[in-house]
């Protein structure tokens, strides 16, 4: 039986951060646009960037402000399932906001970067 994404260990910098079962990945680089004109569909290509969406606990040890300030970050996306990407040089470009409640005590983190590349072990 094969494993699916469920999980991922964020690693920034040399730290390592467990995510909640949500944290999402898009890898960037090529982009297929598509245009219907009439009857006929034509296409193009564009390079977008990779994101990373993820929580993170909050911890004494965590610093909010220091992740609503990362830039020039390395960021290894590693999924439980083995599939690992890597992003050089990203920022965190999402508002950062400390949740509570009853599911709360976590940051929600966006970063964007260069496309992702993908590391086969």
């Amino acid at each position: 039986m094969s494993k699916i994404h469920g999980q991922a260990t964020i690693r920034f910098n040399g730290q390592v951060y467990e995510t909640d079962d949500d944290a999402s990945l898009m890898p960037g680089g090529l982009k297929n646009n598509d245009r219907m004109t009439g009857r006929k569909f034509f296409h193009n290509q564009t390079y977008v960037s990779s994101e990373i969406v993820c929580k993170i606990p909050v911890t004494k040890e965590v610093s909010i402000k220091q992740f609503q300030e990362m830039t020039g970050v390395e960021i290894t996306f590693q999924s439980d399932t083995g599939t690992t990407y890597v992003i050089d040089g990203a920022v965190q470009t999402g508002d950062v906001k400390l949740s509570g409640g009853a599911d709360g005590g976590k940051i929600e983190l966006t970063f964007k970067g260069p496309p992702a590349e993908e590391m086969f072990v």
